[in-house]
């Protein structure tokens, strides 16, 4: 694992790739921690250039969810 910067955020990555026959499979899991809960993110694609694609799609926005 690594740490990688995401926004403002910093987390942990861990990327991995795998064959199936003649399947290829990449994963890349990141971890952080907020509010003392481990919050894990898995993306997985069937190239690496895929799965860097979901990963600028994932933001932190500011604000929570209003509480009842």
């Amino acid at each position: 694992p690594y740490t990688f910067t995401l926004g403002t955020r910093e987390l942990l990555r861990a990327d991995f790739s795998k064959q199936v026959g003649n399947v290829p499979f990449f994963q890349s899991t990141l971890v952080t921690v907020q509010k003392g809960y481990i919050v894990s993110f898995t993306f997985l694609g069937s190239d690496n250039d895929e799965v860097e694609g979901l990963i600028e799609k994932l933001s932190f926005s500011g604000k929570g969810a209003p509480r009842k």
